[in-house]
């Protein structure tokens, strides 16, 4: 799941650069970031769940049905979990030709920048005497 995360944030990146010709991760990563952290409120639901239905608290106070709480925490959470994130996805469409149709934006040297900003990203020239070649 952490690696076709990172792969659907690349994409959701490429095509809005491609399309708006803005690069805006920080705000992709900050909205995502949220969207992670979000986690501990599922975490939270689920144990007020079996709390409600299970009476299980902690492990010194398991209630009557501990196994069945760990059951519901194991195999129903998890198939809910997945069950909206299919719904969820039914919601979201790549736009295969997206990337491909649009230029990228130009770097700094192909939209008229500065002389002194394109001295900045050119290489500095070896000093005398340090470069291998002239021994």
């Amino acid at each position: 799941m952490m690696a076709t995360m990172d792969l659907i944030v690349a994409r959701l990146l490429d095509e809005d650069t491609a399309r708006t010709g803005q690069r805006r991760e920080g705000m992709f990563l900050a909205a995502f970031g949220f969207f992670n952290r979000l986690n501990a409120a599922f975490i939270g639901l689920a144990f007020l769940l079996v709390e409600a239905r299970y009476g299980f608290i902690s492990g010194d106070v398991p209630g009557e049905r501990p196994g069945d709480a760990a059951r519901f925490l194991i195999s129903y959470m998890p198939a809910l979990a997945v069950s909206a994130a299919v719904v969820l996805s039914v919601f979201v469409r790549f736009q295969r030709p997206a990337i491909s149709e649009v230029a990228l934006v130009p770097g700094p040297e192909q939209a008229g920048a500065r002389p002194s900003e394109q001295a900045l990203e050119e290489p500095a020239t070896p000093r005398t005497g340090t470069d291998p070649s002239s021994r």
